[in-house]
Formats: structure tokens, C-alpha cells, sequence
């Protein structure tokens, strides 16, 4: 059986080949690749010069369809017209489609299906409406809001079966139909041979290093951590931090770390290529934070769970099911990210505590507990045909 996966997300190209440098390995597609004989992945790619270390993806099972390395404002408003020709003949020649959504070529590829009378599941991986609401507060980024949303509801009302990252907001922002066959399935792909054991401090760390991983977006909000080290500094407690990940935040962010005398504190790592350097810098410090607007159930958090970091968060999204209620904040609430460092900062216990709670959760999200659940959902959908 054929299916296609529909997905915004951008993966890397060279001489034909197909590769990815974040989250999309070759463990990500076993699971499609167990259910399905073959899968075509419609995506966008970007060129690159020299590719990336390990094996290309694509392979006499796994074939990609490239509708070019579209971005930005031409991207959300044209995608339907730039691929619509492409996301047609991939699911007329497939028997079942996979929506990762929300995205431009989920939603096309949802609606394609219908209309061809092939069933569809839709991955849901975050809520559209959150994600437009952080980016502005004008009556565009408003009604962007609405329509998405509305988009993601038709989805979900019409697909076979239905996925979704976070039990306790997406299943009720976006249901399925009653009867439909639904799972909550993180995405994440977690070894659990590389679940380490608990840390314990047998004292306050000094400086209290913090770690990030995350696209250098608006929505990230990392400019109220910064605010926050600063803040925590004059009350006395020295913290120092490491951003991996860019974007077009990292400008404005740079100038932020200057402006509050941090530049010698905070280092921008940029994009760390490969699970091993994300482990390597997270091994070096002490606190995972992520103080996000909008999140689905960020994998990033649950790596260094995995790793027995503790972890703080803002209360967007699923990231309540990860992070204990004391160890989040609401949104933008800098003054609460404050307390918290100062906090950590003074108390072992509370971040011994906090490790073992990360090493708990992480059991939790394991490829042994989540791929045999994964696989069943695309056997319900094959049904469907």
C-alpha cells in the first residue's frame, strides 16, 4: 500500500538526494515505513552546498516530491497555486494520505483527498490559532488566526483518523468525528537505552548555566529569559546561558544581550547539526528553559528530560504535561522566570527533585511505548481504503 505524507517542513537537497539535519531521520519515517510498502513525501527542500553527515532518506521505499524552497508571506498565500499540480498527482497515484498539520501542504493535501475520495489522517502537532495570535495583535494576525483554525476543524471533521501531540488541548480544539479512531502520540522519536539516570546536586550550581533549544522566532520569547538572567543578576545570582538554534530573531536578540550587559553570559550556538551536539551542549549545563508562546509537546524539552536536566517552561500548550506546575510560568510573565532562577539558584534539593521528575516523564515518551501505537493508527487507516 502507497501513501503520501504531506509536510511544510523543509528538509535539505544534493544532487537529488534528500536529507535532514533536525528531527526528520531515518528513525522518523520507520514507523510509516512499517505500515506502508512505500511512502512519497511531498515537502519543500532547500538546495545545499555539501550534505549533511549520515545516509540520504530517500530510497527505493521512501520517495520525495520537492515543490521548491518556498518561505515566508509568498509561501502562506500562494502555496495552494505553487503546488497544487505537484500534491494532486502525488495523491492520485497513492492509495492513503498523512497530514502533518498545521501546514500549506497538509491542508492541500487533505482537501486533495477528499475530493479524489482517498482517506486522510491528519498528525496534529500544534494549534494554529495560538501561532498566528503570538505573532501580532492587528486584526490581520486576528483573522489569520480564525481562518487557520477553521481550516484545521474542517481537517479533522472529515479525516479517517487523527493524531495529535498534546492530550489536553488539541483533541478538544480540533476533534475528530465521533467513531473516528484518534491517538495523543508525541512525535518525538526517544531511544530509551539513551534515558540517563537522575542528576544530583549536592549543591547550588554557581553561575546556574540555562540551555534553550529553538528556533530564534518571535513566538519563542526568548527575549524574556533574557530579561529574566538580567533581573536575577541584580538580585545577586549569576546564571549563564546557551541559545542553540537560529533564525530571524538572532539580530534582535544579539543587540537585547548587549543592551542588558549580558554579552558575557549568553552565547548563540546557532544551529547544532545532529543529535550528538545537541547532547553535548545540554551536557554542559544545568536547566532546560523554554519560555514559548505556543507549543505543541516541544521534543527539544523532552531530550533534555531524557538527559535528566530540569526543566522550567512557560504554561502554552502541552507543555504543562511535561513541566511540574511549580516549575512553569505564564506567558511573558518575566518576573516569574525571575523567582524561578533564584530559586534553582539557591536550592539542590528542588532541582534534584526536578531531574527525577524529568527522567520519570521521559520514560513516558520512549520509541518502544509510541511506535507500536503509531503503526496501529496507520493500520486503521489503511482500512479506510
Amino acid at each position: 500500500m502507497h501513501a503520501v505524507l504531506a509536510t511544510d517542513h523543509v528538509f535539505s537537497s544534493h544532487r537529488g538526494r534528500y536529507y535532514d539535519r533536525y528531527c526528520f531521520n531515518e528513525a522518523f519515517f520507520s514507523d510509516y515505513l512499517a505500515a506502508f510498502d512505500r511512502v512519497t513525501v511531498v515537502c519543500r527542500a532547500a538546495p545545499i552546498e555539501d550534505p549533511p553527515e549520515g545516509n540520504a532518506l530517500d530510497g527505493e521505499r521512501l520517495r520525495f516530491v520537492n515543490v521548491g524552497d518556498r518561505r515566508g508571506a509568498v509561501w502562506q498565500a500562494a502555496a495552494e497555486w505553487l503546488a497544487a499540480d505537484a500534491v494532486k498527482q502525488a495523491v492520485a497515484e497513492a492509495d492513503a494520505v498523512v497530514a502533518r498539520v498545521p501546514s500549506r501542504l497538509g491542508d492541500l493535501a487533505a482537501r486533495v483527498a477528499q475530493k479524489q475520495r482517498k482517506p486522510y489522517l491528519i498528525e496534529v502537532f500544534g494549534d494554529p490559532r495560538e501561532a498566528f495570535q503570538t505573532r501580532g495583535r492587528g486584526i490581520l494576525y486576528r483573522a489569520a488566526a480564525l481562518i487557520e483554525a477553521r481550516r484545521l476543524r474542517r481537517q479533522a471533521r472529515h479525516c479517517a483518523a487523527a493524531s495529535y501531540v498534546n492530550r489536553s488541548i488539541l483533541p478538544f480544539a480540533y476533534p475528530a468525528k465521533a467513531g473516528v479512531k484518534t491517538e495523543t502520540i508525541s512525535s518525538i522519536r526517544l531511544s530509551g537505552a539513551s534515558i540517563q539516570e537522575p542528576r544530583h546536586y549536592q549543591a547550588a550550581p554557581s553561575p546556574l548555566r540555562l540551555a534553550t533549544v529553538a528556533s530564534l522566532m518571535p513566538y519563542k520569547r526568548h527575549a524574556d529569559l533574557l530579561r529574566a538572567i538580567a533581573d536575577a543578576r541584580s538580585s545577586g545570582v549569576v546564571c549563564r546561558a546557551d541559545f542553540a538554534g537560529d533564525g530571524p530573531e538572532r539580530a534582535t536578540l544579539e543587540r537585547l544581550t548587549a543592551e542588558l550587559g549580558l554579552a558575557d553570559s549568553v552565547r548563540f550556538r546557532g544551529h547544532l547539526s545532529g543529535s550528538a551536539a545537541v547532547a553535548s551542549m545540554l551536557g554542559e549545563n544545568d536547566v532546560f528553559a523554554l519560555p514559548s508562546a505556543t507549543e505543541g509537546l516541544p521534543r527539544a524539552v523532552l531530550e533534555a528530560m531524557s538527559l535528566g536536566m530540569p526543566a522550567i517552561g512557560s504554561d502554552a500548550g502541552g507543555l504543562p504535561e511535561l513541566i511540574r506546575k511549580e516549575d512553569t510560568f505564564k506567558v511573558g510573565e518575566t518576573a516569574s522566570i525571575t523567582r524561578l532562577l533564584c530559586s534553582m539558584a539557591s536550592d539542590p534539593t528542588r532541582l534534584t527533585e526536578m531531574s527525577t521528575h524529568s527522567i520519570r516523564t521521559a520514560r513516558q515518551y520512549t520509541n518502544d511505548l509510541l511506535s507500536p501505537r503509531r503503526v496501529a493508527l496507520f493500520e486503521n487507516l489503511k482500512q479506510a481504503v
